[in-house]
């Protein structure tokens, strides 16, 4: 499948909405629904980030605004911006992506996410010319575009009264006992939005038999964040502390850098957990593709 025929996938029933919030003053926002349970995108305070993503992204999932700068949680994640970023940098306004991952049980066993978010800064959904999803693994790149609207499908849309249109569209990946065998890789994505194009993606590796993903705080650093809670239950893992590494580039090659873990520990944190590998990272090698930007806010 070539990547215009995902645009088509996903242009169809974005189209559809963008012409509800044409037709309505209303705004058009993902189901809420009563209970979490297995439900893969509940969303307890209507931000467009399901609980489970937000966990990932160590936000909070009842608040909008989880660190209180005034930038919503959306904007905040699209955008890159970093949880200890200074909140008076400014980011301008223009259209934005970003590929996130998450997972969420199932009765066949844990099943992983991809989450494409997308704030269109004019409201038009035919901004975005070109989007081409992948799984790359040390370089090697496998296309995903026949995964979207084949199988289980997200979609929701909101539309904010100053920053434009917000839109996430999410796809199974598949399962997480199967995709562990190809650890480490990147779930990415190339989209050309407007005059843009954006690299963006979300790097996955086994730490300690638990698939984690780098959540950045920094152009050189991120923290180790299990996709889900259970490590918080694993006396292995030492809860109130997360790991965070820095990266530093060894080689760039033509589709992507190989970064080495120059230092690696365990911090304070309120709700995380650090893993009994940390300190053991050090010295290790990551590849990510199209540059580290890709995974530590989106390469432009």
């Amino acid at each position: 499948m070539t990547s215009t025929r995902c645009i088509l996938l996903l242009a169809s029933p974005l189209a559809a909405i963008g012409m509800a919030l044409t037709a309505t003053t209303g705004v058009v926002e993902a189901p809420k629904l009563a209970a979490d349970g297995e439900q893969p995108f509940f969303d307890s305070d209507g931000d467009l980030l399901p609980d489970r993503l937000e966990w990932v992204m160590t936000l909070d999932p009842t608040l909008r605004d989880s660190d209180a700068d005034g930038t919503d949680d959306f904007l905040h994640v699209v955008q890159g911006r970093y949880a200890l970023g200074d909140p008076r940098v400014s980011f301008g306004y223009d259209d934005e992506a970003r590929v996130l991952v998450h997972s969420s049980p199932s009765p066949r066993g844990r099943r992983l996410w991809v989450d494409m978010l997308f704030r269109f800064a004019g409201a038009n959904l035919q901004d975005l010319r070109q989007l081409t999803p992948y799984i790359d693994r040390w370089g090697q790149r496998l296309p995903i575009d026949s995964l979207i609207g084949v199988g289980a499908t997200h979609l929701a849309l909101h539309a904010h009264p100053s920053e434009g249109l917000y839109a996430v569209c999410s796809f199974e990946l598949g399962s997480e006992r199967l995709l562990r065998s190809l650890l480490p890789f990147t779930v990415g994505a190339t989209a050309v939005m407007g005059s843009r194009t954006i690299s963006t993606g979300a790097f996955l590796h086994d730490v300690s038999g638990v698939v984690a993903t780098l959540v950045p705080v920094a152009p050189d650093s991120g923290i180790v964040q299990s996709l889900h809670q259970d490590p918080m239950d694993d006396p292995f893992w030492t809860s109130s502390r997360v790991c965070v590494m820095r990266l530093s580039v060894v080689s760039a090659m033509s589709n992507g850098v190989i970064c080495e873990v120059t230092d690696a520990d365990c911090h304070s944190s309120g709700r995380l957990s650090c893993p009994p590998t940390c300190l053991s990272s050090r010295g290790h090698l990551l590849f990510f593709p199209d540059g580290l930007a890709t995974v530590t806010g989106g390469g432009f």
